[in-house]
């Protein structure tokens, strides 16, 4: 679930005692274009049960309350009636392939970067190369 979870936002986690509101980037747009879903199988839906469906990030942020067992129902009705999920920045789905091999390729400088890296553009191939991840997010990163 650590790799998963370190791969979840582009943005800085914000200590919320500190968290202003309002105008500015921290925006829900600003969320949804910044959260990424790292589902292990696309083509093969209960594999996805190896992580309790954990991979289903933007379904969770769209209904925080919803089950861990229904997230792929609502990750369904939510987006696969669009040709993909994808908000104003592109497609929000990595493959578990990508953040894989980024999870590898960075597995040291996350330790000591404060900078999360970028995604890559729809339709690159590695789009998660650049994304070095979070560390210490949650209780499962560190």
């Amino acid at each position: 679930l650590a790799l998963n979870d370190a791969f979840h936002h582009t943005y800085e986690a914000i200590i919320m005692a500190n968290y202003v509101p309002g105008p500015g980037p921290r925006t829900a747009q600003y969320e949804e274009d910044n959260t990424y879903s790292n589902l292990i199988s696309t083509q093969y839906p209960l594999v996805n049960l190896l992580s309790l469906n954990f991979g289903y990030h933007n379904a969770h942020h769209k209904r925080a309350s919803t089950p861990w067992y229904q997230l792929p129902q609502l990750h369904h009705e939510l987006y696969e009636n669009k040709t993909s999920l994808t908000t104003t920045t592109g497609n929000q789905v990595l493959p578990f392939s990508d953040i894989l091999g980024a999870w590898y390729r960075h597995r040291l400088s996350r330790v000591v970067q404060y900078d999360y890296g970028v995604v890559g553009a729809p339709g690159m191939p590695h789009r998660a190369k650049d994304f070095v991840g979070a560390l210490g997010v949650s209780f499962l990163t560190v």
